[in-house]
């Protein structure tokens, strides 16, 4: 006889309902909805040291990137039915489709698109804000007072009339297919005599699993009709996290609180004392202070708000609710490290160490041994000398890891002088196994899978700067493969690009690598030859670039510009440095250019030399004078001074400008220019910011005759303009 349990994957009361009729049935033989692969890994499912929550990845073997997650929890029902399977001794299987047998219909694109949950219409009738509320309160606690064959009857009954009503269900053209596979299983099943059979099944897919044996002959043939694919596939067990569970991941759908969910699974007789003492417990642990009392008005709160709902039991709704009214006084803040520490939960699984490991895991661990890395949890520093072969292989790992984004090691500045040198802060989280292993879905060993994430990612872009970026990756990662076809590309797109900002965030990256060329022994010949055609297209099309441009874009023009500055400056080509000022120069002197670049143009040609400080002044003057309104002088002194103050302490011509343009605006205008001008002064260092409002104390510094031209003094207004500069500054309010 077949028996049908209808389940929610993760669901406490589905698993404790799971766990007792089996109990009741004594099956001899168990069918789980999963890919049949798995059946090569289940009987590990009774060792010791497999803890969970833990998940299956299967894999492409032949293609790394095509890969799925099966995770499970302790609370999960295919768990627990695991768990008695090994126990009893009884015979166990999945039934679900072949893995990667859906790929050839997603190409074809036959698959049903995402629908509206059919349980959201429950959810609705009953006032509950999302379906998985509404299950988690009707068939997740109700295993406290229903026995479990009434249970699972009355989810039975609920999918039959949904079905039966024809409202679809998401992915349903898979599921249809999905659905003649778990029937075929059954039906082999009961063709191989076995006596009890249980089917433990996601709940929508119980009503499509009755009588399997009617169902043979269009099974076949809609089975028939499924593209063929041969696919070689790996599978094997891997540690998960509380946090995994909590998202979407493949088979496993998500869940927004394992942690509660586990509580539950270890208490189900508790309604909220118990959790509230463990809440004020972390509170405590916090330096945050929460007495006994406080636990039972949180307690009182949650009794009330069922009342007011209408439910027999709290829910986490009714428990945060009462925490974060009586504990954090209101405070949702204060309530973050109950939802990460608690809610989710920072549990992290365990695998037996004899188990096979996907091979970039193998490699992974052969490589850190070898460079002897160890995965430590506290935080240590490492100083690397490049000249040194140890150091440099380690070096090497650690950014092809970066480029993988496992964010084991960070690059911090390092002490020393010398382009040998580095230093990498390192912190080992469990997290990170999982994220290696992910990334195992893009090649073998580290090296290869570094080199598949990185093209993939070049494959998919367009912008030269994310391709310069990788390229700063790869020198150092010494993945030098790559280059060449980043270069082509990056060329390529250069040769027909009219993004000049796109062109000017390019260069720094590409400027930067070159600095590994010695340590390194890297040819970057190429490079150098790339970077001048980059310098030389952005100073013919930067000129025609700046007109009209809106205040957010001439933001992003305005930093581009200092970056390119900057790494022309350090460039030891005085060809490209002429070309660059020359391009400034003609950028000052023509109409149109937004007065943010007009100051920005100013303060670079200043600093290198390449304009005379009577000339800025006589420049400044023009964009402070009354002929222009207020934003737009603000602005061109934002261009002009962003960035550093000195200039102001030490230029008193410059500081008299400003200081009579800011005492001749009206208090109107004043404030509304204040937070274009704030957004400048704000970003100067305090000590700058308080050494300018000493300078303001004393109004005008030089000759008064030098502004007198534009504005007139008077001895009042001087105070005013004091004061106007202190506000500047953030030194009034």
């Amino acid at each position: 006889m077949v028996h049908l349990l209808g389940i929610r994957h993760h669901g406490v009361g589905s698993a404790k309902n799971v766990l007792s009729r089996l109990e009741e049935l004594r099956p001899d033989m168990i069918l789980i909805e999963g890919a049949p692969e798995l059946n090569n890994v289940v009987q590990w499912a009774d060792n010791e040291e497999l803890v969970p929550p833990v998940a299956v990845l299967a894999y492409n073997v032949d293609s790394p990137q095509q890969a799925t997650f099966y995770p499970f929890a302790s609370f999960s029902p295919e768990w627990q039915a695991l768990q008695y399977a090994a126990k009893e001794k009884v015979k166990v299987r999945m039934i679900d489709a072949p893995l990667f047998s859906m790929t050839a219909l997603e190409q074809q694109d036959l698959l049903a698109p995402m629908t509206r949950d059919p349980l959201s219409y429950f959810a609705e009738l009953e006032g509950f804000s999302d379906s998985a509320a509404w299950w988690d309160y009707r068939f997740e606690r109700q295993y406290q007072t229903f026995d479990p064959t009434a249970h699972f009857e009355a989810v039975f009954m609920v999918m039959e009339n949904l079905r039966q009503a024809q409202i679809p269900s998401s992915l349903e053209n898979e599921n249809v297919y999905r659905e003649a596979f778990m029937r075929q299983h059954i039906r082999q099943a009961q063709k191989e005599m076995y006596h009890t059979i249980v089917v433990v099944c996601g709940a929508w897919h119980a009503p499509a699993l009755m009588d399997a044996m009617t169902a043979e002959k269009a099974d076949t043939k809609l089975l028939k009709s499924l593209p063929k694919t041969k696919i070689k596939t790996g599978v094997t067990w891997i540690p998960w996290t509380n946090a995994r569970l909590s998202s979407q991941s493949g088979y496993g759908a998500g869940i927004s609180s394992p942690g509660w969910s586990e509580y539950r699974w270890n208490f189900p007789e508790d309604k909220g004392i118990q959790w509230l003492s463990q809440v004020a417990q972390i509170f405590r642990q916090k330096n945050i202070p929460i007495s006994p009392a406080h636990v039972m008005e949180a307690f009182r709160l949650t009794e009330m708000l069922c009342v007011l709902r209408q439910k027999a039991f709290p829910t986490l709704d009714e428990l945060n609710e009462a925490v974060v009214t009586v504990m954090c006084m209101g405070d949702e803040k204060i309530f973050e490290p109950i939802r990460k520490e608690l809610i989710v939960g920072e549990r992290i699984g365990a695998v037996p160490s004899s188990l096979p490991k996907h091979p970039l895991q193998t490699d992974f661990e052969l490589l850190t041994k070898k460079l002897r890395l160890p995965q430590a949890p506290e935080k240590k520093e490492l100083e690397l000398d490049l000249r040194k072969e140890l150091d440099l292989n380690r070096s090497i790992l650690l950014y092809r890891l970066e480029a993988l984004n496992i964010s084991w090691a960070k690059q911090i500045i390092v002490r020393s002088k010398g382009t040998f040198k580095e230093a990498w802060a390192m912190q080992w989280r469990p997290e990170m196994l999982i994220e290696l292993i992910e990334r195992g879905t893009w090649g073998n060993t580290v090296e290869l899978a570094a080199i598949h994430l990185i093209q993939h990612k070049a494959d998919n872009s367009n912008l030269i700067s994310e391709l310069a970026n990788f390229i700063q990756q790869v020198i150092p990662a010494e993945l030098f493969g790559l280059i060449e076809p980043l270069l082509l590309k990056i060329n390529n797109l250069a040769a027909i690009s009219a993004d000049i900002i796109d062109l000017m965030a390019a260069v720094a990256p590409l400027v930067n690598v070159s600095r590994y060329g010695n340590v390194r022994k890297t040819d970057l010949d190429a490079m150098q030859i790339l970077v001048k055609g980059l310098v030389e297209r952005i100073c013919v099309g930067l000129p025609t670039s700046v007109y009209g441009l809106d205040e957010e874009t001439a933001q992003k023009m305005f930093a581009r510009m200092r970056d390119v500055n900057e790494t022309v400056r350090l460039l030891a080509n005085d060809e490209l440095r002429e070309m660059w000022y020359a391009t400034l120069q003609e950028l000052l002197a023509k109409a149109g250019t937004p007065p943010l670049l007009s100051g920005c143009v100013c303060r670079l040609l200043l600093d290198a030399k390449r304009l005379a400080t009577d000339n800025v002044a006589t420049f400044m003057s023009f964009a402070l004078s009354k002929g222009n309104d207020a934003a737009h002088a603000a602005a061109w002194m934002e261009g002009f001074l962003k960035g550093s103050s000195l200039i102001l302490l030490h230029d008193d011509t410059l500081w008299n400008l400003i200081y009579n343009w800011t005492q001749s605006l009206s208090d109107d205008v004043f404030m509304e220019t204040l937070p274009v001008l704030r957004r400048t002064f704000s970003k100067f260092n305090p000590a700058e910011r308080r050494q300018l409002g000493e300078k303001a104390q004393h109004g005008e510094i030089l000759e008064k005759n030098i502004v007198s031209e534009i504005l007139t003094f008077d001895e009042s207004q001087a105070e005013k303009g004091i004061d106007k500069v202190l506000i500047l500054l953030g030194l009034r309010g």
